[in-house]
């Protein structure tokens, strides 16, 4: 390298010192990706049901992102002992949508749906939005899920005959009678939502 270069290197280092040393000492921000985020923003159950009977419920999702939700998406529904979601709750069913929802609108959903066999009590709606995770919310994934704040009371229609227990000899022999004071006793519970009444008896 001449002389010449080198002077011209060190005039061109130093000319440009000043805006190094400003942008090592700047913040420098960088503008946030715009998302969608589809949240579930009320849940309207039924007050009362009847178990294996229709009910209707209705919900309401908001684009509270920046960007629009574009594409399909399933709205699913679950019905739930408590207002936490878990693998327990009984899933009824999803809603495909096929839209787009601009950033600060909502649409309103009401859907007839059955209540399953053996689902009776105070039980809590929850729906969650995008529950295939079709669309791409980037940070806003962890929200798409609300629970009715009340239950539906739910009535029982059904029994539910279990074996509790069964208590008897330790061996038996086939065809043979026990002897006396042996004997066999099964405990049956009723573990559905109404009386166990037959017309006569059941086996």
């Amino acid at each position: 390298m001449t002389s010449h270069a080198v002077r011209l290197l060190k005039i061109l280092i130093s000319s440009l010192y000043p805006v190094i040393a400003s942008i090592g000492l700047a913040t420098i921000s960088t503008p946030a990706l715009a998302q969608p985020d589809l949240v579930v923003s009320s849940v309207t159950p039924p007050p009362t049901g009847v178990e294996g009977g229709i009910v209707e419920i209705s919900w309401t999702v908001t684009n509270q992102g920046d960007s629009a939700a574009t594409g399909n998406w399933s709205d699913s529904i679950f019905l739930s002992l408590d207002q936490a979601q878990s693998p327990e709750d009984d899933f009824i069913g999803a809603l495909p949508r096929l839209q787009t929802l601009e950033p600060g609108a909502s649409y309103v959903q009401t859907q007839s749906i059955e209540i399953p066999n053996g689902v009776f009590g105070d039980w809590y709606f929850i729906i969650e939005t995008d529950s295939g995770m079709q669309i791409g919310e980037g940070f806003n994934e962890d929200n798409n899920t609300t629970a009715a704040n009340d239950p539906t009371a739910i009535e029982g229609t059904f029994p539910d005959l279990v074996v509790v227990s069964i208590e008897g000899p330790s061996e038996v022999l086939s065809g043979v009678a026990l002897g006396a004071g042996e004997e066999v006793r099964v405990t049956v519970q009723n573990v559905g939502g109404t009386a166990a009444v037959p017309s006569t008896t059941w086996n």
